[in-house]
C-alpha cells in the first residue's frame, strides 16, 4: 500500500506545471516521466536515510536454503589452477563457500569454492585438486544450512536494508561483524549462539559451538517504494516529501530542455540550489537531534554535558 494519497497523475502534474512542460507529449512521454519519478523517489529515500526509512519497514517469513548439490559429469583442470572449467548452467555466486568433490585414480579430493560464475568454477588452492580433464565433479553447499536467500524481496538499494532477523521460536539473533564470522565456532563466547550478518542477496547464519538453525526466519526489512505505474496508482512517498522528490525530477527534465534553451538551463541551477539548502536545513537538524540524544545519554550517565 502506497504512503500517499496522492495520485500519479496529479503528482505528475505539479512537476510539470511548475516547469511549464508545454511539449512533454513529444519530448517527454509519460512512460519516461514516470520512470524518472520512480527513480527519484528511491533516491530522495535513500538520501535522507534513518530520516525517512522507518516509514519502508516491512518484514518476511523467509527459509533457510536447503542442502544442494550438482553432479558435473565432465570438467576441466590443469595443475594448480585455481580454476576448473566446462561446466554448463551454474548459477553465479552459488556455491561460494561450498566445495568441490573429484575421485579420481581411487583418491578422492576436495577444494573449497571461492567464487564461480555460469561454467567456471574458482578454488582457494590449485593444487587441493589434480588434473582433470572430462572427469566427473560434485559441488556441494557447504554452508547451505546457514543462508536465508533475500532475492525474493524488493528492498532498497541501502548499506544495511536488514533491520532485524528473529528466529522460527520467537529468538530475536544479533548481528555479527563479518571479520568475526568466520572464528566464531572457535569462540566460546558464542557457544551455543547464533548470530547473522548480509552478503549480497543472502542472510549468512553464524553458528557457535553447538548451534543449530532450522525452518523459518523471520526477516525486518526496509523495503523499496513501489512503482506507481498507472495515472490511478499512488504515489509512495509521505506527501511532506513530496517536494523534494518533485524538485529532483524538475532539475532533471530542466537539464534536458536546457541543452537547447539557456532559460531552463537557468532554472536547474536554481532548483539545485535550492534542494541543497533544503538538505542542509535536514541534515543540520539530524545532527541537532543527535546532540540532544548523546547529551540525555550523558545525562544519565551521570556525566557532564
Amino acid at each position: 500500500m502506497a504512503l500517499s494519497a496522492v495520485l500519479l497523475e496529479d503528482y505528475r502534474f505539479q512537476i510539470l506545471h511548475e516547469v511549464d512542460e508545454v511539449e512533454k507529449s513529444e519530448k517527454f512521454p509519460n512512460t519516461i516521466l514516470n520512470k524518472w519519478i520512480h527513480k527519484d523517489i528511491c533516491s530522495l529515500v535513500l538520501r535522507l536515510g534513518s530520516q525517512i526509512n522507518q516509514m519502508y519497514r516491512s518484514t518476511a517469513s523467509l527459509p533457510i536454503t536447503a542442502n544442494a548439490g550438482s553432479f558435473d559429469a565432465s570438467v576441466a583442470h590443469t595443475a594448480s589452477s585455481v580454476t576448473v572449467t566446462d561446466f554448463s548452467g551454474l548459477t553465479p555466486s552459488q556455491w561460494v563457500g561450498g566445495s568441490i568433490l573429484a575421485y579420481k585414480t581411487n583418491v578422492l579430493y576436495a577444494a573449497q569454492i571461492t567464487a564461480n560464475d555460469a561454467t567456471t568454477v574458482t578454488i582457494s588452492v590449485g593444487t587441493d585438486l589434480p588434473v582433470l580433464t572430462t572427469d566427473p565433479v560434485f559441488l556441494t553447499s557447504n554452508n547451505a544450512g546457514t543462508i536465508i536467500s533475500l532475492s525474493s524481496l524488493l528492498m532498497i538499494n541501502y548499506a544495511d536494508p536488514i533491520w532485524e532477523v528473529v528466529s522460527q521460536t520467537g529468538v530475536q539473533v544479533p548481528k555479527m561483524n563479518v571479520d568475526l564470522a568466520a572464528n566464531a565456532s572457535n569462540v566460546s563466547t558464542y557457544d551455543s549462539t547464533v548470530h547473522y550478518y548480509v552478503r549480497g542477496q543472502n542472510v549468512i547464519l553464524v553458528l557457535g559451538s553447538g548451534a543449530t538453525a532450522e525452518g523459518y526466519y523471520t526477516i525486518g526489512y526496509y523495503k523499496a517504494p513501489l512503482e506507481a505505474t498507472a495515472d490511478s496508482n499512488h504515489v509512495d512517498l509521505p506527501i511532506e516529501y513530496h517536494d523534494l522528490a518533485q524538485k529532483l525530477t524538475m532539475v532533471r527534465i530542466l537539464k534536458k530542455k536546457g541543452a537547447q534553451n539557456a532559460t531552463y538551463g537557468n532554472m536547474a541551477v536554481s532548483k539545485e540550489n535550492e534542494l541543497e539548502k533544503a538538505f542542509r536545513r535536514i541534515d543540520e537538524s539530524n545532527l541537532s537531534m543527535l546532540k540532544l540524544d548523546q547529551m540525555s545519554g550523558e545525562r544519565r550517565m551521570g556525566m557532564p554535558v
